[in-house]
C-alpha cells in the first residue's frame, strides 16, 4: 500500500496521516485513537483506533518499505554556509512534532542530508513554500527554496 492510499483510506474514517520526525502519525482531532508507524520499518504502535482504521494501518505495515513510497523525496539546500567551511545551509523539519509546527534554517554536512529531518516529501515541500511565502520577503525565500530542491535518490 502506498502512502497516498493510506492517507486516502484513513481520511474516510476521519483520520489524518502526518510525518513526524521518524514516523508516520495517524490521528484525528475528532476521534479517539492514534497510531505511529516508524518510517524505517523498525516498529509501530496502534492505540485505541477503531477496528476499520487499525486494519488499514496493519495493511500498510505489511507492505514492504520500498513499495510504500509514492512521493518523491527532497533535500532543500539553500547554498554553502559562509560561516562554516564544508557545511551547507539547508531547510529542515523540526526533530519533534509535525512539519506544521515550523521549519528550521540549519547547517548540515553532506553526509547529514540522509537524516529524516532533512528529507521532505512533495507535500511537506509545499508546506515549506506556504510557510516561506507568509514571511516578509517570502516570495524571494520561496524561490530560493525551489531552486535548492534536490531529489533524494534511493542510493543517497
Amino acid at each position: 500500500m502506498k502512502i497516498s492510499e493510506l492517507k486516502e483510506r484513513l481520511k474516510k474514517y476521519g483520520f489524518t496521516v502526518a510525518r513526524d520526525s521518524d514516523s508516520w502519525l495517524i490521528s484525528s482531532p475528532n476521534r479517539w485513537g492514534v497510531a505511529h508507524v516508524n518510517i524505517d520499518g523498525s516498529g509501530y504502535e496502534i492505540s485505541s483506533l477503531p477496528i476499520k482504521a487499525a486494519s488499514v494501518v496493519l495493511k500498510f505495515i505489511a507492505t514492504p518499505i520500498e513499495e510504500r513510497r509514492d512521493e518523491k523525496r527532497w533535500n532543500i539546500v539553500v547554498g554553502q554556509d559562509v560561516d562554516k567551511a564544508g557545511e551547507l545551509s539547508i531547510w529542515r523539519k523540526p526533530a519533534y512534532g509535525t512539519a506544521e509546527n515550523g521549519f528550521i534554517d540549519a547547517q548540515a554536512k553532506l553526509k547529514n542530508l540522509k537524516a529524516p529531518t532533512t528529507i521532505f516529501t512533495d507535500s511537506e515541500f509545499n508546506q515549506l513554500i506556504e510557510h516561506l511565502k507568509a514571511l516578509p520577503h517570502g516570495g524571494i525565500y520561496a524561490k530560493i527554496a525551489e531552486l535548492g530542491k534536490r531529489e533524494v535518490l534511493q542510493n543517497d
